[in-house]
């Protein structure tokens, strides 16, 4: 992994998460139609003609769509992802992504088929590490995308939405304030009663175990792992990928660094 250098690490937590936005970096075979027949067929792998994104309100996460207005040629995923939306007579319809794939907005909305075990977590730090020129980037970018499980997409996907929305930037605030919920549902399996304090007093007692220390924040309540998140995220992005310990301790204490995100963590 390419370890992020000074005043830039600030902009790798909003790379990730923007890698998969712009740049026709993900573009894929559609997935066979399983719902309304837009005209399209199993055997076709070429992406729609390029359209302006859709200015239209997106419909909701229900199969009637009927409801919303919409610009010819327009094309939108639905809100959960599961299927691909094209404007037809001034109405949306839905093609629902078969098994195993997900719906991708990348110029033109489409599903794109989930080909690996990888999952949100792992996918999300493949993405830090691509580095290189733009179409090297854009290409690592895709493989890391297209490796993940189709939930591990799905929760990549919710976090990209939630980032877009709410005009993050390189605003590691705005992410902890905004997208906390779903940085924790893309890093973490489970959910448990601790709070984020005890998350952290747990990676103390594992000491120098990297497989107690992974453990501790799956027993955390969603909240307590959305700060312990953000707060993992601003570490690595003062410290790098693999930080050391006096780095992390010398983050958590400085004001301009992480303390906002420490005791935001241990105030619960």
């Amino acid at each position: 992994m390419t370890e992020p250098n000074e005043r830039a690490r600030l902009a790798v937590v909003a790379a990730a998460l923007a890698a998969l936005v712009g740049g026709g970096c993900l573009e894929a075979n559609r997935a066979p139609a399983a719902a309304t027949d837009t005209g399209t067929t199993a055997a076709d792998t070429t992406s729609p003609a390029d359209t302006a994104q859709p200015t239209d309100t997106r419909p909701g996460d229900t199969a009637d769509t009927g409801g919303s207005a919409c610009s010819p040629g327009a094309t939108a995923c639905l809100a959960d992802h599961t299927a691909s939306l094209t404007c037809q007579n001034g109405r949306w319809v839905q093609e629902d992504c078969a098994s195993g794939w997900v719906c991708l907005e990348q110029g033109t909305a489409q599903c794109v088929k989930a080909s690996g075990n990888q999952t949100c977590d792992e996918v999300f730090f493949c993405l830090i590490s691509c580095d290189g020129d733009q179409e090297a980037r854009d290409i690592c970018s895709r493989d890391c995308f297209l490796d993940g499980t189709t939930e591990g997409q799905r929760e990549v996907l919710d976090l990209i939405d939630c980032y877009e929305a709410g005009q993050c930037g390189d605003d590691l605030g705005c992410i902890d304030q905004l997208c906390g919920l779903p940085l924790a549902a893309c890093f973490f399996e489970t959910t448990g009663p601790d709070t984020c304090s005890e998350i952290l007093n747990c990676t103390v007692r594992c000491g120098n175990d990297e497989v107690c220390k992974a453990a501790c924040p799956e027993s955390g309540k969603p909240g307590a792992q959305a700060h312990y998140a953000t707060l993992t995220l601003c570490i690595l992005t003062y410290c790098g990928l693999d930080p050391a310990a006096t780095c992390a301790v010398t983050a958590v204490a400085n004001p301009t660094q992480c303390k906002s995100y420490y005791d935001n963590c241990t105030g619960e």
